[in-house]
């Protein structure tokens, strides 16, 4: 469905995914980033003057960190075959995604940014840290 082209870069991708997540496009959320070959750490900073939008992309390094490293902790790194043949050659392949370094420079939010309304069970840890109020998204890849 979203196959790697030459032209694709790991900023283009980020906004997509960004894209995706405001959007609250779960599957598509889902099904893009699984096969992107960028570490996450990898991101380039957006260098974004808008104190909302970068909240929000430091959270999203964050929310995929999860993702993935909840799999990569059950045995199932990022680039695992269709097929597997060696479960334990596989799960011995346990390199943990982490955010980019520029992620940890970006200031929680002063008046928080509500995307979302409903109860407060429903909404994502990460971004609420942040200063967003959105509900969790089904980022998890398993």
């Amino acid at each position: 469905m979203f196959g790697v082209r030459g032209y694709d870069t790991a900023a283009a991708c980020f906004y997509r995914i960004y894209e995706l997540a405001v959007t609250r496009d779960n599957v598509r959320f889902r099904e893009y980033f699984c096969h992107r070959p960028w570490p996450i750490a990898s991101f380039p900073d957006p260098c974004d003057s808008n104190p909302r939008r970068a909240a929000f992309l430091t959270t999203l390094t964050r929310i995929l960190c999860a993702s993935f490293n909840e799999r990569i902790e059950r045995g199932l790194p990022r680039d695992a075959p269709a097929y597997i043949a060696d479960f334990e050659a596989l799960r011995a392949q346990k390199i943990l995604g982490r955010p980019p370094s520029w992620a940890a420079k970006v200031m929680p939010l002063v008046e928080p940014l509500v995307l979302s309304r409903g109860d407060a069970l429903e909404f994502s840890d990460e971004l609420r840290d942040i200063g967003i109020i959105m509900k969790a998204s089904h980022s998890s890849f398993t």
